[in-house]
């Protein structure tokens, strides 16, 4: 389903005002998205991944990142041979013991020396990634690039960017999230399966 970019939108049969979103609210756009992408879970999962986003809520600084959030945790992270699917956890700070039941953990608004990333992407077998939802009115592509170029030399963390139309428009943005993940690991099922 795609949104226009205006201060009302028709969604299903009614009209929807914009909302004076404030952090900690949860927005009407990731209603719709905790909705459409939570639904097609197992029940245990679906309820799991819902308490994990309610979990790290207040830590969420845009609608963007509610969205983004969900459908990373919509998302299967399995290879497309295996049969058990895959799933990540939002926490709000990477636990001191690994949860044997989460192989990747998403944790939000971590600062790495003076920046701060969107999410940061923990993989059980200790590498991670950062994942930046750039909004319009919140990002220029030339500091960007530095700032992404600085947190590449200084820390080894390689980012994702994702644009607040591609988060808004479609979960198929995730297919980077998703190829991060592999790519990280070498190709490799690292993920003790």
């Amino acid at each position: 389903m795609k949104f226009a970019h205006r201060e009302s939108e028709i969604v299903g049969h009614g009209l929807l005002p914009k909302q004076d979103w404030k952090q900690g609210d949860l927005h009407w756009r990731a209603e719709i998205a905790r909705t459409n992408e939570l639904i097609e879970l197992d029940d245990d999962v679906a309820e799991a991944a819902r308490s994990d986003f309610a979990g790290v809520l207040d830590l969420l600084e845009s609608p963007i990142e509610q969205v983004a959030l969900l459908h990373m945790l919509g998302r299967n992270y399995a290879p497309i041979r295996s049969e058990a699917p895959i799933f990540a956890r939002a926490m709000t700070a990477l636990p001191e013991e690994w949860p044997l039941s989460s192989p990747i953990i998403i944790v939000p608004q971590v600062d790495i020396g003076r920046y701060r990333v969107d999410f940061m992407v923990h993989l059980r077998n200790g590498l991670r990634f950062a994942v930046e939802c750039d909004g319009a009115e919140f990002h220029d592509s030339a500091e960007d690039t530095l700032r992404d170029m600085s947190l590449y030399r200084k820390n080894h963390l390689r980012l994702l960017r994702a644009t607040g139309g591609e988060i808004f428009e479609s979960p198929l943005w995730t297919n980077g999230v998703r190829k991060m993940v592999f790519t990280i690991c070498g190709f490799r099922d690292e993920f003790g399966r």
